[in-house]
């Protein structure tokens, strides 16, 4: 694949590994002759000529801070086709969309991992490089063919504002297999960072605030009632000075959450229609919640000494109330789920939306990349992208405790709490008013049974996570599942 001196090629592998499942990688790679700077080297040539005499050498490096990359947004753009050793490379654009290439500004190089990397083009478009090979369409390339306007003036696009449009693609088609979608180009949104750092400074300004009252100032005492009645009140004034105006901010974005749901459930295609829970389903809920808290669980009585100082005391707290998690998803087994199973995003976090300075903008739709597409194409119920958003909340509170001096923690941690707990609040009560009636929302008290037992599953998986990666940090999930119960953590 050419654009002017510098070719880009890819190459297909297949990684077996000595546990687990295969995998099949894409990857774009370009040679330069000078110094490739940050990106990642693959490989230093040695160049000669046909006679053998040398011409110095150059780099093979992936194709991702490099101009080189520009050729696949130019191929989408022109519809073009590339000829494989198997198959072939198709690009082409989402009908209703063009890419006007000639306005596209310096690359700039947005982030990088083993699954993929993001190129901003200026303010113009965003080049994603999606590096796993799987079969099939990604979610994202699916969605758009699906609810994007085929033609200009055709009517309202249901996610138009609300996620970034896909303008074009790059996929390889093989034989009679699905094609495998390598490239995405979407257009840029405008921005100032992510709902995480705009939570994460409004976090900053609370905590320099409080830290700065008098010694003998009384500490808070963080809402006791649950979510579903707190997201009904109004905070008391000794609440208000945390929580301040971001209230208004968290149900804006839950707001944006519901009308996402509304509009991945407003379709008739069957990968999208909405779908009954099944008694199986029920019980899989059920039982998948209850092996990943038995997992956890049993981890850490194996490893309570073994862990970190500020860890020890939640974990030795959160093994003796095994019988209580469990009870929040009794039930899952014994009451029937009337409300039914969407495609969602499936990863959705404060870092998965784009705050513009006067909304918010969703991306990454059924991301997860490090997941299997089968199960990012997966229905399940909305509320999973709830509870993701209210656990990122609650991570925001207490890294940011972090930022602080250690003497000031525990002056800042009880405002944490409060400021956590109405930002969740607010975010149930935009999400519940926006999505009200919708066929996805359950009713009665199944609502806080499935809301209860999203927060515990999710709590429960990063605390996983935490363990295997990070054990330092395992103490925020272990906090959050304890004050759910009820527990005070530092008893």
């Amino acid at each position: 694949m050419t654009d002017g001196p510098t070719p880009m090629t890819y190459i297909f592998v297949r990684v077996e590994y000595v546990e687990g499942e295969a995998e099949s990688f894409a990857l774009p790679l370009v040679v330069v002759t000078e110094s490739p700077g940050i990106a990642n080297v693959v490989a230093i040539l040695q160049l000669h000529d046909a006679h053998g005499a040398s011409k110095g050498s150059a780099f093979l490096v992936e194709a991702t801070t490099e101009g080189a990359a520009r050729v696949l947004i130019d191929a989408a753009a022109r519809k073009v086709t590339f000829p494989t050793s198997e198959g072939k490379l198709a690009a082409g654009l989402v009908q209703g969309a063009s890419i006007d290439v000639d306005a596209l500004r310096e690359a700039r190089l947005i982030n990088t991992d083993r699954l993929g990397a993001s190129i901003a083009y200026g303010e113009q478009a965003v080049l994603k490089l999606l590096y796993r090979m799987e079969e099939g369409t990604a979610p994202e390339l699916e969605i758009a063919r699906l609810f994007q306007a085929k033609e200009p003036g055709q009517g309202p696009e249901p996610l138009r504002g609300i996620t970034p449009r896909v303008l074009g693609y790059v996929e390889r088609r093989a034989g009679r297999a699905e094609p495998n979608t390598l490239a995405l180009v979407e257009e840029y949104v405008v921005n100032e960072g992510t709902a995480w750092q705009q939570a994460k400074s409004e976090l900053g300004r609370v905590y320099e605030r409080v830290i700065a009252h008098p010694p003998n100032t009384p500490l808070p005492t963080a809402p006791h009632q649950s979510l579903l009645e707190l997201s009904q009140l109004e905070p008391p004034e000794a609440h208000r000075e945390a929580i301040g105006g971001y209230r208004d901010w968290a149900k804006l974005l839950g707001t944006r959450t519901a009308e996402l749901h509304l509009a991945l459930a407003s379709s008739t295609d069957p990968a999208f229609v909405p779908t009954p829970y099944s008694t199986m389903d029920q019980r899989s809920k059920y039982q998948s919640a209850r092996n990943v808290i038995g997992r956890v669980l049993a981890s850490l009585r194996r490893s309570l000494h073994e862990l970190p100082l500020n860890a020890r005391g939640p974990a030795g707290l959160l093994v003796k109330v095994e019988d209580k998690l469990l009870a929040h998803l009794e039930p899952l087994l014994t009451q029937r789920i009337e409300a039914k199973q969407i495609r969602c995003h499936g990863d959705l976090h404060l870092d998965r939306a784009l705050f513009t300075g006067r909304d918010f903008v969703i991306i990454g739709v059924g991301a997860g990349r490090d997941r299997r597409l089968s199960e990012r194409r997966r229905k399940r119920g909305a509320l999973r992208d709830v509870a993701s958003i209210i656990r990122s909340f609650h991570y925001a509170a207490s890294t940011s405790l972090l930022a602080l001096r250690p003497e000031d923690q525990p002056r800042a941690e009880p405002w944490g709490w409060v400021w956590q707990s109405w930002a969740s609040a607010a975010f149930v009560r935009g999400y519940l008013d926006a999505a009200a009636g919708a066929v996805f929302v359950p009713t009665g008290p199944m609502l806080s049974v499935l809301l209860d037992a999203a927060i515990l599953e999710k709590a429960f998986s990063e605390l996983r996570t935490e363990l295997e990666r990070r054990s330092d940090m395992a103490w925020i999930p272990m906090h959050g599942v304890l004050r759910m119960l009820g527990v005070e953590p530092r008893t």
